[in-house]
């Protein structure tokens, strides 16, 4: 699995791990080109993104992970994405990341690893409002 690195964001709403642009922007135009051409994705509302702990989810405070803002974090990520959502009429498009720091927090608020499921992934695109 290659390696990138990411930076560490704290908001009262969620704590995630945002991407560089031009990674995204490559994901998101390697998918494009594999379908022919027939899917076009748009970056996520937040940028691509790893999210770690998403409070009306997890219920977990942000504030006791501010001092971490800004953190550059490395991680992992599988080349195959995946991507889904047609029941939903329209396609989100993500792939699965290993990142010990991310694990690290969901582990200290009670979340745990079930099996050999990735607990994070990297969201890099939608259709969501193109026509």
């Amino acid at each position: 699995m290659p390696h990138a690195v990411g930076t560490f964001q704290v908001t009262s709403d969620q704590i995630k791990i945002v991407c560089d642009d031009d990674f995204g922007r490559y994901y998101r135009w390697l998918f494009h080109r594999a379908h022919h051409y027939t899917i076009k994705l748009q970056p996520p509302k937040h940028r691509s993104h790893i999210n770690v702990i998403l409070p009306k989810i997890h219920k977990v405070i942000c504030d006791n992970y501010l001092h971490l803002n800004g953190k550059r974090v490395r991680f992992q990520y599988d080349v195959e994405g995946n991507y889904g959502g047609f029941t939903k009429g329209f396609v989100n498009f993500w792939l699965d990341v290993c990142c010990r720091f991310g694990e690290n927090i969901l582990h200290e608020n009670g979340f745990h690893k079930e099996r050999n499921f990735s607990m994070l992934h990297l969201t890099v695109g939608n259709s969501k409002n193109l026509k």
